[in-house]
């Protein structure tokens, strides 16, 4: 029944419905997971690509973060590419943290860097370093602050000084 549901899903020709229609069976997938995950990343345009995979991030097993890490690195739009890094953090295998690092120092922009970054440490507290750097990093005051906000919780006692001055 549920790879017929999803062959109805794939056929549906308008991306925002196409991408609800993954979102409400997810939950369900799991035998079907792969299938769902290419349908996902198959849309066109990133927006919806973005909210599939942020969508399945939760259900994926751990076989296709893999391919939900390339789908993610491979967002032009540097919020969605955030956004989607970011959702994969929690269950990411620890054997892909150094390319899921990488595609989050790669941002050039300094907000989206330390977005990411952050989001990232959150659940792998052994980048708070690179994390706190981005931080400091971020030339835009408010975004400096949020992210040091953001940061503050999870610092050790000897960066928050450091964190400290970057505030000021």
């Amino acid at each position: 029944m549920l790879p017929r549901a999803l062959e109805t899903a794939r056929a549906i020709k308008d991306d925002e419905y196409r991408a609800e229609a993954l979102v409400g069976l997810a939950p369900y997938l799991s035998e079907i997971l792969p299938e769902a995950l290419e349908a996902g990343i198959s849309f066109r345009d990133e927006y919806y690509r973005a909210k599939a995979l942020v969508s399945l991030a939760p259900y994926l097993p751990e076989s296709l973060f893999p391919r939900a890490l390339e789908a993610c690195i491979s967002f032009q739009d540097k919020y969605y590419r955030a956004d989607a890094l970011v959702s994969l953090a929690p269950r990411l295998p620890e054997s892909l943290l150094p390319k899921a690092l990488e595609a989050c120092i790669s941002f050039r922009d300094e907000y989206y860097r330390a977005k990411a970054l952050i989001g990232l440490q959150s659940y792998w507290p052994q980048i708070l370093p690179e994390a706190l750097e981005a931080a400091k990093a971020i030339g835009n005051q408010q975004y400096r602050a949020e992210a040091l906000i953001d940061l503050a919780p999870r610092l050790p006692e000897n960066l928050l000084p450091e964190a400290l001055e970057a505030a000021r």
